[in-house]
């Protein structure tokens, strides 16, 4: 039988037999209120000694009920507290004083032990879950993927305030292999002897061809002299142009090196090429800088002058980075044009070729296609993680951090190929934008075709270009 505190009983000692008294809790000598647990001690009953009543709780059996006389219980207040949350009574043995409705929605900080609702609680990388002040004392979230890790294991460098993922940090950052100092991968200069920053680059590679994968400290060239920054509206574009089977390179750069001294270009060496090839590189420029600005017809004769070849070869290519900063402020809003640039040249791949001049046995090898399905939203968010992690190889090579790079062309001399060339990367870019993903359908040749003939005057040479190869 289970009793409250307040019943009338009658205590007997087991060993004795019609020896009874009836006593009523708290009120005779034998029992007593210990402290603020409302906790009642029977005392002085036997020498098994003490017996604890408290609210709900089975009597020893030497307790029994008195069969006539009963007081009115005592009241809850004594057996009970408040829920810390509702303020609902709860008895003392509650869960970290929280009523069963209230344990549904708080939830212990790990970190503190405080009982919050689960809105204030953040999950950390540990799979638990942390009050806001705990939670930024042990994790951050990368700066470049977001992704939460504890802040024993992030990763940090000297040029800025950020800290990384172990993982986006190796993708992104390496040291240089004479000094030491931190890199972006994007601006270290790579040799077959190691990797460098320029400075230290520079003392060990004084002449002007330089190897593969260098790259000088960038001059962002506007015609309207607009400073560059991350986050603005301009869209830039470094072009790479491959030309090979001439004379010596480094003598041909040494007899030009008052002519292209003060131009927005550099040299390289590049291993696709045969041994005397270079690869032409310009700073990043806008369109309009391009083609007002830097003198490409005297670049290609004086390239011709020494029997340099571009189309005619089996080994060159034309290629154009484009920052990716003018796709989106944010990734996300990034990742949808680049997926409409995907759409646009998996639907349009035939007439790319065409325009590409590029043979099956060149684009197979250097600049492939992704050949995914466009048809719905599932398949457009495979071909752009398909893309993401596939190796530079691709016609859109989405490898670098800072650019997107459109490899498809072969290369040329000839002024107007490459003008209509550089335009047709841009005005893909310009057509894309003016699309919402959501009307993907309209991302197609005929589209683009009416999209350029509405910008004639800006895309004068591609126009004429794609009428001459029936485009």
């Amino acid at each position: 039988m289970q009793f409250q505190i307040g019943d009338a009983v009658i205590i007997t000692r087991d060993w004795t037999d019609e020896e009874e008294a009836r006593y009523r809790c708290g009120h005779f000598d034998l029992l007593e209120y210990v402290d603020i647990t409302k906790t009642y001690i029977i005392k002085n009953v036997s020498d098994r000694g003490n017996y604890y009543l408290s609210c709900g709780w089975w009597l020893p059996e030497c307790v029994l009920a008195h069969p006539e006389y009963t007081y009115p219980p005592i009241p809850q207040t004594l057996f009970s507290h408040e829920c810390i949350h509702c303020g609902e009574d709860i008895p003392l043995e509650s869960p970290n004083n929280v009523c069963e409705t209230c344990q549904e929605d708080y939830y212990i900080c790990t970190g503190c032990g405080k009982s919050l609702h689960i809105d204030d609680l953040t999950n950390g990388s540990d799979g638990e879950l942390y009050c806001e002040e705990c939670y930024n004392n042990l994790f951050i979230e990368c700066y470049n993927c977001s992704a939460v890790v504890s802040r024993d294991d992030a990763c940090s460098n000297d040029m800025d305030n950020h800290l990384y993922c172990s993982d986006c940090y190796s993708d992104m950052f390496t040291y240089c292999d004479d000094c030491g100092c931190n890199l972006y991968r994007d601006d270290a200069y790579n040799t077959d002897d190691g990797t460098y920053c320029e400075l230290c680059y520079n003392d060990r590679i004084p002449h002007l061809l330089h190897e593969y994968g260098y790259s000088p400290e960038l001059t962002f060239l506007d015609i309207n002299s607009k400073e560059y920054n991350d986050s603005n509206d301009t869209l830039y574009m470094g072009i790479e142009l491959e030309v090979d089977n001439g004379n010596d390179a480094n003598s041909f750069l040494e007899n030009n090196e008052s002519f292209f001294e003060d131009l927005p270009v550099y040299f390289c060496h590049d291993g696709s090429l045969n041994e005397e090839g270079i690869e032409m590189i310009t700073h990043p420029c806008t369109l309009e800088y391009h083609i007002s600005k830097i003198p490409y017809h005297e670049i290609f004769k004086t390239f011709a002058s020494e029997n340099y070849r571009s189309h005619d070869t089996d080994t060159c290519g034309l290629h154009c980075h484009i920052n990716r900063s003018y796709l989106g402020k944010t990734y996300d809003e990034c990742d949808i044009n680049i997926a409409k640039i995907l759409i646009f040249y998996e639907r349009s791949w035939d007439k790319i070729i065409k325009f590409s001049r590029r043979t099956p046995t060149q684009y197979n090898h250097w600049c492939k296609r992704y050949a995914r399905a466009t048809d719905n939203d599932d398949q457009i968010k495979e071909l752009l993680e398909t893309a993401k992690s596939a190796d530079r190889y691709y016609a859109v090579n989405l490898s670098n951090y800072t650019t997107i790079e459109f490899r498809v062309f072969r290369g040329t001399l000839n002024i107007n190929t490459f003008m209509a060339t550089l335009q047709f990367v841009e005005s893909v870019i310009q057509f894309i934008k003016t699309i919402p993903i959501n009307n993907h359908h309209r991302i197609n040749w005929d589209e683009y075709k009416t999209y350029i003939s509405n910008e004639s005057e800006k895309y004068l040479e591609l126009i004429n270009y794609l009428n001459s190869k029936e485009l």
